[in-house]
């Protein structure tokens, strides 16, 4: 009559619980597990970039809205150029979508074989900042990581007073 995420199970004589044992964390009489999310299919609209305090920049995937466990989910976070081109993400891309540990949306996967024809071309990674304009750095150490290098970036500047305003 109600969505469960898993189970716990126990036993219930509790004379058995001391015979079972414990380990440093956990009873040996009870355990838990999750059931694995089932993935919702939605389109990969558009890929929208954000300026960090510290001139990274993240992208975030505009979806098309997509009902999960009773919560709308539009947006979703591409967390760095590599992620994009690592999964080879693409405008127009019909994306698997579940919500991590029940809360926060995350891309499992995409369905290549639902592309057409205008999704042939991969996503182009921004050569300017989306804010200011201004040419980015690429740092393709780990990860490839975009920053904006101009100090007046206004982006930028916003999220370094939101960090500064938002600390004791």
């Amino acid at each position: 009559a109600y969505m469960i995420d898993g189970l716990v199970v126990k036993v219930n004589n509790m004379n058995m619980w001391p015979t079972l044992g414990n380990t440093s964390k956990h009873p040996k009489w009870a355990f838990a597990f999750k059931f694995p999310p089932d993935p919702v299919r939605t389109i990969l609209k558009d890929i929208q970039w954000t300026v960090a305090r510290t001139g990274n920049l993240t992208p975030v995937g505009i979806l098309e809205p997509v009902d999960i466990d009773g919560v709308t989910i539009s947006k979703v976070t591409l967390h760095n150029a590599s992620y994009i081109l690592e999964n080879d993400y693409r405008l127009g891309d019909t994306v698997k979508l579940i919500r991590a540990a029940e809360v926060i949306p995350k891309l499992v996967g995409v369905e290549k074989d639902l592309r057409y024809l205008v999704n042939d071309k991969p996503t182009d990674l921004p050569e300017v900042c989306p804010c200011c304009g201004k040419p980015l750095k690429v740092d393709h150490q780990n990860i490839i990581r975009l920053t904006c290098t101009n100090p007046y970036c206004t982006d930028k500047l916003k999220r370094q007073v939101e960090y500064i305003a938002g600390r004791s």
